[in-house]
Formats: structure tokens, sequence, C-alpha cells
């Protein structure tokens, strides 16, 4: 994971290719199995988004279940605290 500090104090997280490789097969394997591979009618989208956003919290909730460290949660808030103040001072970006 490549973290990229910004002269304005903000810090972005970015994936390896590999491993976003490596997830979005994992995402598509299971739509697939669960949807087909498409075509998709316009009224299936939110179903097939949410599928999807259920899948990976889920898998947030699995990996969240077997971390104990302190320190691990305050990295989680931080990127949070982040997320909120870039996402407020630069909306709709």
């Amino acid at each position: 994971m490549s973290i990229y500090r910004l002269d304005n104090g903000f810090v972005f997280l970015f994936y390896e290719k590999e491993t976003t490789d490596k997830e979005s097969k994992i995402l598509s394997d299971a739509l697939a199995s669960n949807f087909g591979t498409g075509p998709f009618k316009k009224e299936q989208t939110t179903e097939i988004l949410q599928y999807a956003f259920n899948y990976y919290t889920e898998r947030l909730i699995g990996i969240l279940n077997t971390k104990t460290e302190l320190r691990f949660y305050q990295a989680i808030f931080f990127l949070h605290e982040i997320t909120c103040h870039f996402t407020t001072k630069f909306p709709n970006k």
C-alpha cells in the first residue's frame, strides 16, 4: 500500500495493482455467481450495488472481529477523520 502525504496535510492511501486486481476478481466472481454475467437490466443496478456493499461490509466485520490492537482502531479512526475533513473542505471532488 502506498501512502502519500500532501503538502496541505491530507493523507491518501493507494493499494497496489495486484491487490485491487485480486479484490476485483473476488467481487466479480461473487457478483457473477449471484447475478450472472449480464447484460443487466437498469432495475437490477440497485440490487447489485446493495449486494456489493453488503459483501464488503461482511468482509470488514470479519476483519474487525479478529482485531484487538488499539493501534489498528486508532488508524481507522484517523483515516476516517481525514476523509471527513477532506470531503467537508472539498465537497463533490
